[in-house]
């Protein structure tokens, strides 16, 4: 279906969803082999009034591939309100045809480019406030999704949800300081016990002393006095001392992530109560779970379900003593564990592709592939994924599909026996070379030029420092000759100077032209032999 709608104008596109839609509504569609299950995520739900809360709607095609889907909710506008729409991990991100709410009813239409997507994939995220206590239904009236090869509608199966909103409980003020003690009665009106005691003074009298007519006696006054005195020293307790300090945290945080929760632990100074405050990374911290009230030793769960895996979260924590003090941590973030996704990269020959950078989305994610091509991403979020690598002004980008193996556990609080599933491998084949490889084989080969110039140019110098050294010995050699004096081997006796030899050795005449020159010998002509004239 998205094939076709792809070559399509935006306004044809719209038309031909609108009309999908319509079928939808009104029941005419065509159903393809399988099924697809429309759930809403976290699947319970409980918060207080006033709080926020974000919802997934998810759908779930199995083996089979979908490229556009429809869902309509309806919620109970007495206890929650709506607040926006989040297609930040929707797996369908291109195509929008609808996305409102109007009187209690949330429609959601949406779609993706081929390759469809496979399996459990999340449609958007709407955000409640609860404004009323009770429970609150969300409910699917109706949900359709689409094959995305043969363009037609999957059997529907929708599981609605409901979300537990209780009432603020108002805590009573602390008392801040103590019972005040009974005022004392007055002097000149004493009660039964100050009658008594009058009437102990005026014994013999024979009279009541408990008339207010009488004065009493010396000794009544005594007793009256007695008793002013004693009501005197109680209007005087000691005040305590008024705690303005606000707690703090006094060890560090330790954060245990789950695929679905997270545990928070963490000590304070003194006794209090703490609240985990959290949310999507980026967005308004809407939620919210509470630990225990006055202690110092804390421990704040978010129970598994309760959260997407591999995603990441910003948090801040709110403590606050027994007398009223608070404080709050400064942002910071935790992510739930996910998937280990190993993408191998090869270029057209089927090398490695080393050393290079990839790009994940849609959790915008970065790293460089080692030596073999491998790229090692982290805690990833099941769903579609896009891998992208870029080459120059150019590049290449391929889906990869996450499975949600965890969901299918027996156990899933036993992780260790999930570690197999725990690493996805994608293979991704580019169509064209590693850029290193070409590089690499040009700085082979000026590396070979340079080494065989190297090689050259240290044979011509060494022969060319031979040849210069031999002709400086044999000049050295001949220098010496000519400057040391001949010797007699008797004495070793100098007789003569080199020069001197040469001035006293005869040296021939060249012929006079008168003369004739007669040869000595006679070369026989026939014997070739020599013989005397």
């Amino acid at each position: 279906m998205m094939r076709i709608l792809r070559s399509l104008p935006i306004t044809t596109i719209l038309a031909v969803l609108g009309i999908a839609s319509f079928a939808l509504l009104s029941g005419q569609s065509f159903s393809v082999d399988g099924s697809a299950n429309f759930t809403f995520s976290p699947n319970t739900s409980s918060l207080d009034v006033g709080q926020k809360v974000r919802v997934a709607v998810v759908v779930d095609t199995g083996s089979g591939e979908s490229d556009s889907v429809q869902a309509q909710i309806n919620f109970d506008q007495s206890k929650l309100t709506f607040r926006n729409f989040d297609y930040s991990t929707s797996s369908y991100p291109e195509v929008t045809v609808e996305s409102s709410e109007n009187s209690g009813v949330i429609r959601m239409v949406r779609g993706t480019y081929p390759p469809g997507v496979v399996g459990q994939a999340t449609i958007g995220v709407v955000e409640f406030e609860a404004i009323a206590a009770g429970e609150a239904a969300l409910t699917f009236t109706a949900a359709e999704t689409y094959a995305a090869t043969a363009g037609e509608a999957y059997d529907t199966q929708t599981t609605n949800t409901t979300i537990a909103i209780s009432a603020v409980e108002t805590e009573p003020d602390e008392p801040t300081q103590p019972d005040e003690p009974s005022e004392p009665t007055q002097p000149n009106e004493p009660d039964d016990g100050s009658s008594n005691t009058g009437s102990g003074s005026s014994s013999g009298s024979g009279s009541s002393s408990g008339s207010g007519s009488t004065p009493p006696s010396s000794g009544g006054s005594s007793g009256s006095g007695s008793s002013s005195s004693g009501g005197s020293s109680s209007e005087s307790p000691s005040q305590p001392e008024i705690d303005s300090q606000a707690p703090a945290i006094s060890s560090e945080v330790v954060l245990e992530p789950t695929f679905t929760g997270v545990k928070v632990s963490f000590e304070t100074n003194e006794k209090a109560r703490a609240v985990l405050n959290y949310g999507l990374a980026g967005e308004v911290l809407s939620q919210s779970s509470a630990g225990a009230a006055n202690t110092t030793q804390h421990s704040i769960v978010v129970a598994d379900g309760n959260l997407p895996a591999g995603h990441i979260f910003d948090y801040t924590i709110q403590i606050t003593d027994t007398a009223g003090n608070s404080t709050e941590l400064e942002l910071a973030q935790f992510i739930t564990r996910g998937y280990r996704l190993e993408v191998k990269v090869i270029d057209i020959h089927g090398d490695p592709y080393a050393r290079q950078q990839v790009k994940l989305y849609s959790q915008v994610r970065e790293t460089q592939t080692d030596s073999d091509g491998v790229a090692v991403f982290n805690d990833i979020a099941p769903g579609e994924h896009r891998i992208e690598i870029v080459q120059g002004e150019g590049g290449f980008s391929q889906y990869v599909r996450v499975d949600d193996y965890y969901q299918t556990l027996v156990d899933p609080t036993n992780v260790d026996a999930f570690e197999e599933d725990y690493v996805v491998v994608a293979n991704v084949q580019l169509p064209f070379e590693d850029p290193t490889s070409a590089d690499l084989s040009l700085v082979i080969v000026l590396a070979s030029i340079l080494f065989m110039m190297v090689v050259l140019g240290a044979g011509g110098y060494a022969f060319y420092r031979a040849k210069n050294m031999a002709v400086a010995e044999k000049a050295d050699d001949t220098a010496e000759f000519a400057s040391s004096p001949l010797t007699d081997s008797a004495d070793n006796q100098a007789v003569r100077a080199p020069d001197e030899l040469l001035e006293n050795i005869p040296k021939p005449e060249p012929p006079q032209p008168s003369q004739t020159f007669t040869p000595t010998k006679q070369i026989d002509e026939d014997s070739d032999k020599e013989s005397d004239v």
